[in-house]
């Protein structure tokens, strides 16, 4: 008799993110449009100059109106995209339904709300770090006003009514912090009026960590 020994198949970690984010149910959108995640892409340049994707936040917008605006650089951007289409079926953000992709990768928003504390301590952190020596050239233009992101972990923490929620930890810069919550919030959103779902932008920065840096999220490489 011939025996054969099992193959075992190599399981992928669940990351912390993953285990602390909402289940993503996938909506289909009404009309779908099979070019949308190949063609007419937002951006003149092209891939950047880099060898591993990296995120970058626009310290000028932080300073001006607390928000951020974030940049995810791939020296392959079309990874970026063929995965926002296999996990999300959208390459839509829930802000003003924006479409995410670009020629380097994505950038997408995460507003604060307009006159509110976390408004106000954003905009403290953008002039602190315009104020620093650290500052990166944009992705999409030659503008010299952002910072790098670099991902630290997932901690505990609490939302506007103090209730628990799961934090993502960033270092900006030269050492600033930056706490992302994300696991209160559903990850696909969409409309009557929409015809693609949209994603939460804080789940969508979780999930384009997990994909993308080579970092464990539990915080080791």
């Amino acid at each position: 008799m011939h025996i054969t020994t099992p193959i075992k198949r190599r399981m992928k970690k669940m990351s912390e993110i993953e285990k602390n984010m909402k289940k993503i149910t996938k909506i289909d959108a009404d009309n779908p449009n099979a070019s949308i995640f190949q063609e007419n892409i937002e951006g003149e340049k092209g891939p950047p100059d880099i060898e591993n994707p990296e995120f970058r936040v626009k310290a000028a917008t932080l300073k001006s109106n607390g928000s951020l605006h974030i940049q995810l650089g791939h020296p392959e951007p079309e990874k970026v995209w063929k995965f926002m289409e296999k996990k999300l079926g959208t390459p839509f953000s829930q802000t003003n339904s924006d479409r995410v992709l670009r020629a380097y990768g994505a950038a997408f928003n995460i507003l604060s709300a307009n006159g509110s504390i976390d408004q106000h301590e954003m905009q403290e952190l953008g002039h602190r770090l315009m104020d620093g020596e650290f500052m990166v050239t944009s992705f999409a233009s030659p503008a010299k006003d952002y910072v790098t992101m670099k991902f630290v972990g997932v901690v505990d923490g609490k939302d506007n009514r103090e209730e628990d929620v799961k934090m993502m930890e960033f270092e900006l810069g030269d050492g600033e912090q930056l706490f992302v919550a994300f696991s209160h919030l559903d990850v696909l959103r969409k409309t009557s009026n929409e015809n693609y779902p949209c994603v939460r932008q804080e789940c969508l920065l979780g999930l384009l960590i997990d994909e993308f840096t080579g970092v464990d999220t539990d915080g080791e490489a």
